[in-house]
C-alpha cells in the first residue's frame, strides 16, 4: 500500500446526478520523474467476492443512469459509494496505474490519494502545471496514437473530455495487455470481422466531402464497427481486438463503481480472484447489458410518446448516419423533444437514402395504435 497523498490529485467529470458522485478516477503528476499516475477507485477492497453486497451488486451488473428525469440506479450501495467515491478532500483507497511521458506501462498498485480539485467538464481549467502537463500529454497522446486519421480537418477536437478518454484507454488497454499475457483476462470484441481502418478511411472521406460535423462522422464510423461484448480468455488463447479502437487486448478496468465486470478486472489483476474461469460471469453481463439498453430505448419511447401527446406533430432534421437493408438511423443535433438524438427509421420507396444525407423526420402521435408515427423527405 503507498501513500500518495502528497501528489496534486484531480479528477474530471460530467454532469453530478442526484445522490452520491460517483467519481471513479483521478490524476496525477510527477514533474520531477516524469510519472503520469491514474487512479481508480478501489472498489473491490470494500466487496468481497461471494459475499452478500457482491451476490446484490452481480445481478445488478451496472449502474443505469437516465437523463429526463436526471436519475442514477447506482450498482454499488450508498454506503459503499461514499467509502470509494473519490471525492474532494476525501482520504481514500485507489488502485494506481503508473506511466512514463512516452505512456509506457510501468506498474499498478494499491494506494491512498486524497483528490485536492474535483473539476466538472464546463468548468475545467488549466490553472496549475500539473493540471497543463497533463492536459497536453493527453494532446499528444490523443493526435499521435489514438487519433491516426490523415484528414486535417479531423484533428481540431481535444479538449478535456478527450484528455480523460485517452488515458482511460490507455489504463484499459495496459492492464488488458497485462492480463492477457499472464494468461487469463476479460476483454472486449466485436463479432465481425471488418478492417476498422479500411472502413474509418471510407466513412471519413465520404463525411468529409459531404461537410458532415466530426462528432457525427465518429458516431459513424462507431455504428459499422458494430456492439463489442465481453470474452473471458485464459491459457494463451487467440488475441482479441476492440475494432472500434484498432487495438488489441482492451478491458474495462476503470470504472468499478459503475461497471461489474471491472470488479473481476481488478480482483485477476490484484490476485484476489476466487475462480480461474469467470466464463458463465461474463455470459450474464453480456445479456445484462443488451437488457439495460432495451429498457432505456423503450424509457425513453414513452416518454416521447408522452411528449408528443402534449406537442402534437414534431419535424426535426436529421443525418443518416447508418444504414441497413431495412431500415436507416437517423442522428439529430437538436435532440427531438429534448429526448432522442438517434431515432431508427424503416426504408421505403422515394427517399434518398446514403450515409451523411440530410433528411426532415415528422414524428406525431398516434391515438388508436398508442405509438409513435414517422415520415421522412429530404431536404
Amino acid at each position: 500500500m503507498q501513500d500518495l497523498t502528497h501528489l496534486y490529485t484531480f479528477s474530471v467529470d460530467p454532469l453530478e446526478f442526484p445522490g452520491v458522485p460517483d467519481i471513479d478516477d483521478a490524476f496525477s503528476v510527477c514533474l520531477k520523474e516524469s510519472i503520469i499516475y491514474v487512479h481508480i477507485a478501489d472498489v473491490s477492497y470494500y466487496v468481497r467476492e461471494g459475499d452478500s453486497i457482491d451476490k446484490d451488486i452481480y445481478k445488478r451488473a451496472e449502474t443505469i443512469y437516465m437523463y429526463l428525469p436526471l436519475k442514477a440506479d447506482h450498482m454499488l450501495p450508498s454506503n459503499i459509494l461514499k467509502k470509494t467515491s473519490l471525492l474532494q478532500g476525501y482520504k481514500r483507497r485507489a488502485v494506481t496505474t503508473e506511466f512514463d511521458f512516452n505512456f509506457n506501462y510501468i506498474r499498478t498498485y494499491r494506494s491512498y490519494i486524497i483528490n485536492k480539485n474535483a473539476m466538472k467538464y464546463d468548468n475545467f481549467k488549466k490553472h496549475n502545471l500539473y493540471i497543463k502537463a497533463l492536459y497536453d500529454l493527453g494532446e499528444k497522446l490523443y493526435f499521435n496514437t489514438f487519433n491516426t486519421s490523415n484528414i486535417s480537418s479531423l484533428k481540431d477536437s481535444y479538449n478535456a473530455h478527450k484528455m480523460v478518454e485517452v488515458f482511460m484507454i490507455l489504463t484499459n488497454n495496459s492492464i488488458g495487455t497485462k492480463l492477457y499475457n499472464s494468461g487469463i483476462s476479460v476483454l472486449r470484441k466485436h463479432d465481425n470481422n471488418i478492417k476498422p481502418a479500411e472502413v474509418y478511411n471510407q466513412i471519413e472521406k465520404l463525411g468529409v466531402y459531404m461537410g458532415a460535423p466530426e462528432h457525427v462522422i465518429n458516431l459513424a464510423k462507431n455504428i459499422a464497427v458494430g456492439s463489442a461484448k465481453y470474452v473471458f480468455v485464459e491459457n494463451g488463447g487467440s488475441n482479441i481486438k476492440h475494432l472500434g479502437l484498432d487495438i488489441n487486448s482492451y478491458t474495462h478496468f476503470t470504472s468499478p463503481m459503475r461497471r461489474y465486470v471491472d470488479i473481476i478486472v481488478h480482483r485477476i489483476l490484484l490476485g484476489e480472484n476466487l475462480k480461474t474461469n469467470y466464463s458463465s460471469e461474463i455470459a450474464y453481463l453480456n445479456t445484462s447489458k443488451s437488457e439495460i439498453k432495451r429498457i432505456k430505448r423503450e424509457e425513453l419511447e414513452d416518454l416521447l410518446v408522452s411528449e408528443l401527446k402534449k406537442n402534437g406533430l414534431v419535424i426535426e432534421q436529421g443525418i443518416i448516419v447508418a444504414i441497413t437493408n431495412e431500415r436507416f438511423l437517423v442522428y439529430f443535433e437538436k435532440a427531438v423533444l429534448n429526448l432522442i438524438n438517434i431515432h431508427m427509421c424503416p426504408v421505403y420507396k422515394g427517399l434518398d437514402i446514403s450515409l451523411f444525407n440530410k433528411v426532415n423526420v415528422k414524428f406525431e402521435y398516434n391515438v388508436v395504435n398508442n405509438r409513435i408515427l414517422t415520415s421522412y423527405q429530404n431536404y
